[in-house]
Order: structure tokens, then C-alpha cells, then sequence
């Protein structure tokens, strides 16, 4: 195999690669987020060095262009038995698909995994990977040739919409009540004052939007949390960054809701292969009880049901959603897959594996608890409960 670089995070890359990354993204295999060159590289750009994701990039057999491409974060270690390596590296979203070559995949995963191997890696882990995709798929055809491990650690389904469908096909499989409660939000908030839903446009900045959804995002309990992107200034710098890049190309999407002169919500998402994923929403809390989240998710859902450049939209939202599940009717179904890699020995893998998945269940169950201890006391005393008697 011709493995042409492991490079650590670089801000400064050779322009013949860039352009070779440009050209991989319209061949590859399944859209892959985290992977395309104006995400990654704004954030080996931009985020300080111990945050860089490792950029891999494998040569194809004719030794011109690139066959897959990733970044990777250095997983969890556990002691000598070795690290697991991870394809999610941004915190804020999850999607762990590379870039690879939809002409010659079974090449270019096998490579990949060869290139994983050589960072050091033990095992690689491919998080929120759509179940029956393309990459899954080969994953599982190259890892069974070559007798490696691949262990579904998690499944899940999230909302998913089918944009080649009609406005009225989308909107009939909602419940007719929930339909009737929105239109009465949207009156209820129009008579309050001036409501505007609006779109990017290409003339658009895009940078004056992303500061005003910062401003949004920060001011609610994300920004008490302290988990809005405005939070990160590093962070701050790669959305904008790769948001202006994508707008250029004209792969962004953008929605806001303006009441009375001021933006009260505020989405926006990004194009890959024909495909949508939404990365964040933002609302004004003053304006909660008109749930203006869910009227600008109806409207931006509606225009991605004409815009001729998407065919379908991820939610990337975590598993029965109280708000994207109600509008978006279908589910992709999704997966965490640990894979062994080549030159680790079955038995390391084997317990790797049985450490990696008694991790996962001692956070799951401290997270369950941690939310427990935070919700009122009858609804405490039920979660203690269950946890109890669980054990």
C-alpha cells in the first residue's frame, strides 16, 4: 500500500494535497462531515495543538490523488494493552465517517486501517456511522477478509427527512393536532409584532449571521453551561472559519426567525453529496413559549423540501428528540464501531473490547445518575429507584 502521510495538525498544507482533497470529496463513497476540507483543515488551522485532530491522508494505487482521508483524535489508553483511536474529534457534533474513494473503497479502507495501525493505535474507533451505509458496509467486507474484529458497541436511530418527498407528503405524516398547535403559535407570535422567516442568500455575509447566532446561542443555557460555541475561542475561529468556506462554495445553509426587528431563533447547516446535516439551533428563551426552535425548523424543513441541491437531511440529534422526532417522521439508523486494527493480536482486541465496553457502561450509568441528582425530588426518588434495582 502507498501511504503517502500521517501529518500532526499542520495549519500549513501542500496546495497539491488540498486540491486532491477537494477533488476526493466529489468522488467519495457517503457524505462525511468531519472529514471535507473546509471543516477538518479549519480546525488544523485553528485549534491549539493537543486539540488538532491527526489528518490522515492515503495515496490511491496510481500514486495521483488521495483514496480516504480523516482526522483522528488519540482515544482512550488503557495502560500497555494499547489506544484506541478515534475518527470524532469536534465535540459538539457527532459523525465519524472518512473520506473515501466510492471508485476503489475496499482499497482505500483497507489502507486507512493500515495508516490507523501505523499511528500506534490498538484499535480504531468509527463513532455515529449510519448502519447500512457505504463505508460501514466495506468496512465490514474488508475487516472480515483480512480476519480483523468489528464489534457494534452502540446502535440508535435518529430523525432523518427524505427532501425528494412533497410538502404535503411531509406534512400529512405529522399528527393533525400537533399541526394545529403550531399554526396557533405562529398566529399567537404574529400578532405580537412583524414576523420574518428568512434564508442565506449567496449575497448574504455569512460572518454577520454565525456572530449573531453566537450572541443567541451564548445567551441561553448553553452559554450557562458553558458549552455554546462562543465559549471556545478556538472553537469560535473553525466554525467561522470552515462556515465561510462552505458559504463560498455554496454548501451553507442558514435560517434564522426575526420578531419585532430581532432574530429570536437561528439554524443553520452544511451540504455534502446531496446530504444535509444540521449542526446547531439557537432560540431567544424570552420567546420559549412560542417554541421558536420548532416554527424555524418547519420553515427550514420546508425549503429543503425544494431545494433541487438536497436530497436528504441528518438531524445529528441524539435518540427520541423531544422537538426534531415530532417534525422529521423517518430515522436513520446509526452505530458505534470498534474495529481491530491490522498487527494487534486477538486476544489484546478481546480485552480491549470487554475495558472499552465496561467504560461505556460506568459513564452511561454516572450520567444517569448525575441527571437524577439534578431533577425534582419526586422524579428523583423514581430514577434512584430504577438504578437501584438495575444493579
Amino acid at each position: 500500500m502507498n501511504v503517502i502521510a500521517r501529518i500532526r495538525g499542520v495549519p500549513q498544507l501542500p496546495e497539491t494535497l488540498l486540491g486532491w482533497w477537494d477533488a476526493l470529496e466529489h468522488k467519495a463513497a457517503e457524505p462525511a462531515f468531519t472529514a471535507t476540507r473546509p471543516w477538518l483543515h479549519a480546525a488544523l488551522t485553528h485549534l491549539p495543538a493537543h486539540r488538532r485532530p491527526r489528518l490522515l491522508s492515503v495515496a490511491a494505487q496510481d500514486g495521483l490523488g488521495l483514496a480516504a482521508i480523516t482526522g483522528v483524535r488519540e482515544g482512550w489508553r488503557y495502560g500497555g494493552l494499547g489506544r484506541i483511536a478515534s475518527t470524532c474529534w469536534v465535540s459538539f457534533f457527532c459523525h465519524g465517517v472518512p473520506l473515501i474513494d466510492g471508485r476503489r473503497p475496499e482499497w482505500a479502507v483497507a489502507a486507512l486501517l493500515e495508516n490507523l495501525s501505523e499511528t500506534g493505535a490498538a484499535l480504531a474507533e468509527f463513532p455515529s456511522l449510519p448502519l447500512h451505509g457505504p463505508f460501514l458496509n466495506t468496512l465490514r467486507t474488508v475487516t472480515a477478509r483480512e480476519g480483523l474484529s468489528l464489534v457494534l458497541m452502540k446502535t440508535w436511530e435518529r430523525a432523518f427527512l427524505d427532501a425528494t418527498q412533497t410538502p404535503d407528503e411531509w406534512e400529512t405524516a405529522i399528527p393533525r393536532k400537533r399541526r394545529k398547535e403550531w399554526r396557533r403559535l405562529r398566529r399567537r407570535l404574529q400578532e405580537r409584532g412583524e414576523t420574518v422567516f428568512e434564508v442565506i442568500t449567496a449575497q448574504d455575509d455569512a460572518a454577520a449571521w454565525l456572530d449573531e447566532f453566537l450572541l443567541l446561542e451564548r445567551s441561553g443555557w448553553k452559554g450557562r453551561a458553558g458549552t455554546a460555541i462562543a465559549c471556545d475561542p478556538a472553537l469560535t475561529a473553525m466554525v467561522r472559519d470552515a462556515l465561510s468556506q462552505y458559504h463560498a462554495e455554496g454548501r451553507l445553509r442558514f435560517w434564522r426567525l426575526r420578531h419585532a426587528g430581532r432574530t429570536i431563533a437561528s439554524l443553520f447547516g452544511r451540504v455534502h453529496k446531496r446530504t444535509l446535516l444540521l449542526d446547531k439551533i439557537a432560540y431567544d428563551e424570552d420567546f420559549a413559549a412560542f417554541s421558536p426552535g420548532v416554527l424555524l425548523t418547519l420553515h427550514a424543513t420546508r425549503s429543503l423540501i425544494d431545494d433541487p441541491d438536497v436530497d436528504a437531511a441528518d438531524s445529528c440529534a441524539i435518540p427520541d428528540h423531544p422537538m426534531i422526532n415530532h417534525i422529521w417522521k423517518q430515522r436513520l439508523a446509526m452505530a458505534d464501531v470498534l474495529v481491530q486494527l491490522p498487527g494487534t493480536g486477538h486476544t489484546r482486541t478481546q480485552m480491549l473490547i470487554a475495558l472499552e465496553k465496561w467504560r461505556r457502561a460506568a459513564r452511561e450509568r454516572a450520567k444517569a445518575l448525575w441527571h437524577a441528582s439534578r431533577a425534582p425530588w419526586p422524579r428523583r426518588c423514581r430514577s434512584w429507584r430504577r438504578n437501584y434495582h438495575h444493579r
